[in-house]
């Protein structure tokens, strides 16, 4: 990853991501974070609003990591796009999908966006726009083999896929290496 997590030119790209999440999410009840991971900045905010709130990831040492905690948050460990099976349609109010879809092959995220607008009313994106080579575990928890990034995604592809979609940050992921934003519907 270029340009570090909390670097100084990353905190209010990353404030303003907090805010867009939140006032995507704004009056869902039932919440689910597909890719989690280790933890989220906005995932408290989440927490603090929603009846229900599933913290979905494939790698278990992130989900046990995590610090997000509450009688309303599950943990859920799962492969995508398959892991979505386990729930029945419209499940949730809400799911928000943050630096997921580039760990997956085109195919499989095409999959996944199907499944989550199955299992949610509102779906919520983000990934980096274009090319952002990656494959090993910035966390140093053994989850290389998932960190690897296998697509790269553009405003164009994601509305394809029925996204309101924008270029959010030219340099979110690192100088030249922007992110984008998308809500469906």
């Amino acid at each position: 990853m270029k340009g570090g997590v909390y670097t100084e030119e990353r905190y209010y790209p990353l404030q303003d991501l907090i805010r867009r999440v939140l006032d995507a999410c704004a009056g869902a009840r039932r919440i689910l974070d597909c890719g989690s991971g280790l933890e989220a900045p906005y995932q408290f905010g989440l927490q603090k609003r929603a009846e229900r709130l599933v913290l979905l990831d494939a790698h278990g040492p992130y989900l046990q990591a995590n610090q997000t905690r509450g009688p309303n948050v599950e943990r859920f460990q799962g492969f995508l796009p398959g892991a979505l099976s386990a729930f029945p349609d419209e499940t949730f109010d809400a799911a928000v999908c943050i630096d997921v879809l580039e760990h997956l092959s085109e195919a499989n995220a095409g999959v996944l966006v199907a499944e989550l607008k199955r299992v949610a009313r509102k779906v919520v994106l983000f990934t980096p726009d274009g090319v952002n080579e990656q494959d090993t575990d910035n966390y140093l928890m053994d989850a290389d083999g998932l960190q690897t990034h296998r697509s790269t995604w553009s405003v164009e592809k994601l509305q394809a896929l029925g996204f309101r979609a924008q270029v959010m940050h030219p340099d979110f992921h690192g100088p030249g290496l922007g992110a984008l934003w998308a809500v469906a519907p």
